[in-house]
């Protein structure tokens, strides 16, 4: 009799083990799509202004682009492709004489872009369990690891939680964050940040050249301050321009 429920306990305890696996291959991408979701699609014949606007307004980070003739989807518009305007724009010979927008020269201090209340981080040995706790609660898609001296060490976002399914390590999600960011890919070259002191321009070059989607802003004890993400630029140029938000913080 005790040997029959030991075989019990052994064969609950590996169902219990690989019920993330099972789950996996019994569901389609479309079942686990929320009811309340949204998708976003734009024609190709829709001004850039209008789609990065549309991205802004919905919240979302990217839209699929559909061309009416072929009736088909024939690509995809990011917010990454937004800074790569800028960027280009802005370092194109063929716009030197134009005239260039005076707030890119202004610091992050002067602009007021980006997040610098209630900073959601962690910690290395945070458990991994927790910290998809916040991205789910805060709706946020990175948190800045800071040890026990308050110095931002390292950065946790969604995309590294893929790497639990690569590494098929997500039957265990007490793990520490730094247990599982050893797994991440060997080209991550640590974390980008920027100061408050920084212009738009070098922080837009950064993020372009690092190919990230956000800057951890920190002071000089490399302590956080706040984040700067794609979505804060985005919004800040379209939807209320830096040098219309900073005349507004002038007169107030």
């Amino acid at each position: 009799m005790l040997e029959k429920l030991e075989l019990e306990d052994e064969a609950l305890e590996e169902s219990e083990s690989d019920i993330y696996v099972r789950f996996m291959r019994s569901h389609k991408c479309y079942d686990i799509v929320p009811t309340s979701s949204k998708l976003v699609v734009f024609d190709t014949t829709l001004q850039v202004k209008k789609a990065f606007f549309a991205l802004v307004a919905n919240g979302v980070r990217a839209a699929p682009l559909w061309e009416s003739k072929k009736q088909s989807f024939v690509g995809m518009l990011t917010i990454t492709d937004f800074i790569n305007i800028l960027h280009r724009y802005y370092k194109s010979p063929m716009m030197s004489e134009m005239p260039k927008p005076a707030f890119m020269k202004k610091n992050l201090d002067e602009l007021g872009i980006g997040t610098y209340h209630n900073i959601a981080f962690i910690h290395p040995d945070t458990p991994i369990i927790k910290a998809l706790n916040i991205f789910v609660e805060r709706r946020i898609s990175a948190l800045p690891v800071v040890d026990e001296s308050g110095k931002v060490v390292d950065i946790y976002s969604k995309f590294d939680v893929i790497n639990l399914a690569a590494e098929k390590t997500y039957n265990n999600l007490d793990i520490t964050v730094t247990q599982a960011l050893q797994h991440r890919s060997q080209y991550f070259e640590g974390v980008v940040k920027c100061s408050m002191l920084e212009t738009l321009e070098t922080i837009v070059d950064r993020i372009v050249k690092a190919e990230v989607h956000r800057l951890v802003v920190v002071n000089e004890a490399d302590s956080i301050v706040g984040i700067i993400s794609l979505s804060d630029i985005l919004q800040a140029l379209v939807l209320t321009p830096a040098g219309a938000k900073q005349k507004e913080n002038e007169s107030e």
